[in-house]
């Protein structure tokens, strides 16, 4: 039986390989329609030239339930402020039917959230799936 660590070393190797949905739990998508993560990604992508998008929370750990948010953390370059940044998102999928949220930070601010660490950043650091990644 595979341990922990060489479980998510499979799925960090996965998602460099630009392969991030087969490292996705098994109920990361519960409740949701077939494809959403994938969608929601592509569209952030396409819309906002993200330089990381990363699934965190309950769908990234695996213990999520039908009703669970998307909890998504997005790096992205932008002179908008964080109020903005959020709405921006919000409207973007204004006609969405789930729950979701966003975190966006500029590269920079990610850098010195990693440095200083903090509730949010260390969810995103050890439960985190890499959906996108400009790198």
């Amino acid at each position: 039986m595979s341990s922990v660590r060489t479980v998510e070393r499979r799925r960090v190797a996965r998602a460099r390989q630009g392969m991030p949905w087969a490292g996705l739990p098994g109920n990361a998508e519960v409740g949701l329609e077939a494809g959403l993560l994938r969608s929601i990604t592509e569209r952030i992508v396409r819309e906002c030239a993200p330089v990381r998008v990363v699934l965190f929370g309950s769908r990234a750990r695996g213990d999520a339930r039908a009703d669970s948010d998307i909890d998504l953390f997005v790096v992205m370059e932008t002179r908008s402020d964080r109020m903005m940044r959020a709405v921006a998102m919000d409207r973007l999928f204004e006609d969405r039917t789930w729950a979701m949220d966003f975190i966006v930070y500029t590269p920079r601010e990610a850098a010195a959230a990693l440095r200083g660490a903090g509730f949010i950043v260390d969810a995103v650091e050890e439960e985190g799936i890499v959906l996108y990644d400009r790198a």
